[in-house]
């Protein structure tokens, strides 16, 4: 047996409205799915007891890679220090045809970008892409990354 593909990343996220406007209105993605649940099963497989929660499903246009926002009813989460570098931080990263159309929607709607403006990405690496950090709206690390044009051409997200 082999592992072949990435089902979903998840974020427990603190407002379904701000997200939902930074990931679905600012990015691009689709709610394809939205549900409460509050079980002991739950509550087991996320060792939270009494968990209930809010879970919204964005899909990304063209694939089938899912996002889930969770949103924790009961008991409310807590905020942790989301510096890169701490030890379990998420970071997600969407691929995107058009970095600079991208950013500039972000950068209208009021978010941060890490940088000023895309960088390239390591010329050995991907010679032709680019990248920019944006933080969510609780402070998640988001890149946005654009393939170089041969790469995007062959389907393929790394050489």
């Amino acid at each position: 047996m082999a592992t072949w593909g990435i089902h979903h990343s998840s974020i427990s996220v603190s407002d379904e409205k701000a997200s939902l406007r930074f990931y679905r209105d600012g990015l691009g993605l689709k709610v394809v799915s939205e549900q409460t649940e509050r079980s002991d099963r739950l509550a087991e497989q996320v060792e939270v007891e009494g968990a209930s929660v809010r879970c919204l499903w964005l899909e990304t246009p063209g694939s089938n890679t899912l996002l889930e926002l969770i949103i924790y009813l009961e008991p409310k989460g807590r905020k942790f220090d989301l510096a890169c570098n701490d030890i379990g931080a998420p970071h997600v990263s969407f691929l995107v045809d058009d970095i600079d159309e991208i950013c500039e929607r972000l950068w209208s709607m009021g978010y941060r970008s890490t940088s000023p403006a895309p960088q390239d990405v390591d010329p050995n690496l991907q010679p032709g892409a680019k990248t920019i950090y944006f933080r969510d709206p609780d402070g998640i690390a988001v890149e946005i990354f654009q393939l170089s044009p041969e790469l995007r051409a062959q389907g393929r997200f790394y050489r």
